[in-house]
């Protein structure tokens, strides 16, 4: 019996002597690399999950909410300056009026705090704010080769009797980090949200109403507190950079109101795919913002990447852009 043998397509000769099939490749339905749409997306996904994102200044949390909102970015330096025994600590709060505390005694282990202190120079008498992102930036200003003591960074999702006093160098926080002070250069800590009401809007004196450290309320928010202990005694050890982007509303008949204007429409999968980030075991502590940059884009493009695979391509874009 004789075999058919199956025709196999012509391949034609192109200019540089290569060959080509005749027969059409099938299409492929997964997205195109570096889709203009996709890339949005992932900016924006960032532009709301790292604080450090240059365009992080003016972003807006994308839900349902359409109340003509304002963003506003606090940005600030502070020094922590060491005791008599070479020890501090400083907790890096999410309100308002009141942002952050140093503690003012030790007692065993715990770190003790009175009052708040406020970064927050600015004039704004917003009727509700609530906090998009928020972070610090450590930096060292002492020679490495005379620099000694250890830096525990840890987040704490406490509520304001807890705050009295922390066990800062104790390990149940829910992310803890031990670097040496010497190679602190530039080291970012991202505040973690706890849950859905960290992007709630609030009133400003629902947070802090008064700088005394028991009136703070926490509002979906960690705590971040950093320590150092070991180091040379009196003396400024780090310099803590902060930045608390903010979106916030002012009443009708408030002239600031004229600041405002409507925020861009909900984009639901951003918000998602900006969970999914920050629910990453490694989303807390970075060598660098530029890492942090990094982590957040890559983690932003798969989950975009993986969306988008469940569509057809300009399925998938006609869908985005509504969001856009």
């Amino acid at each position: 019996m004789v075999k058919k043998i199956k025709s196999v397509p012509k391949r034609k000769a192109t200019a540089n002597g290569n060959t080509t099939s005749s027969s059409r490749s099938k299409k492929s339905n997964k997205p195109r690399k570096n889709n203009a749409v996709t890339q949005q997306l992932v900016k924006q996904i960032c532009s709301i999950t790292d604080p450090f994102c240059p365009i992080a200044k003016g972003s807006r949390w994308p839900d349902s909410s359409q109340t003509p909102s304002l963003p506003f970015q606090m940005h600030a330096m502070v020094p922590l300056v060491t005791d008599a025994n070479g020890t501090r600590c400083l907790a890096f709060i999410p309100g308002w009026f009141f942002n952050y505390a140093i503690n003012t005694s030790v007692s065993g282990a715990n770190y003790v705090f009175n009052t708040m202190s406020n970064m927050n120079s600015s004039t704004l008498t917003p009727n509700n704010v609530r906090l998009i992102s928020a972070g610090l930036k450590l930096h060292c200003p002492t020679p490495p080769l005379t620099t000694q003591g250890l830096v525990y960074i840890r987040q704490f999702p406490i509520s304001n009797t807890e705050l009295i006093d922390i066990a800062a160098r104790s390990f149940r926080g829910n992310y803890t980090r031990e670097v040496a002070l010497k190679d602190i250069h530039g080291d970012v800590v991202v505040m973690r949200d706890i849950n859905e009401t960290a992007h709630f809007y609030y009133h400003p004196d629902e947070i802090t109403p008064s700088s005394t450290i028991s009136a703070y309320n926490n509002k979906g928010w960690n705590i971040i507190t950093v320590t150092v202990d070991g180091a040379v005694p009196s003396d400024t050890v780090l310099n803590i950079e902060f930045i608390m982007n903010w979106e916030i509303t002012f009443d009708d008949s408030d002239a600031e109101a004229l600041l405002t204007n409507t925020p861009p429409p909900p984009n639901p999968l951003a918000i998602k795919a900006s969970h999914a980030v920050t629910s990453h075991g490694e989303f807390s502590n970075f060598s660098s913002s530029k890492q942090l940059e990094s982590f957040t884009w890559d983690k932003a493009s798969r989950y975009i990447g993986a969306a988008a695979e469940s569509f057809l391509p300009m399925a998938f874009d006609a869908l985005a852009l509504t969001f856009l």
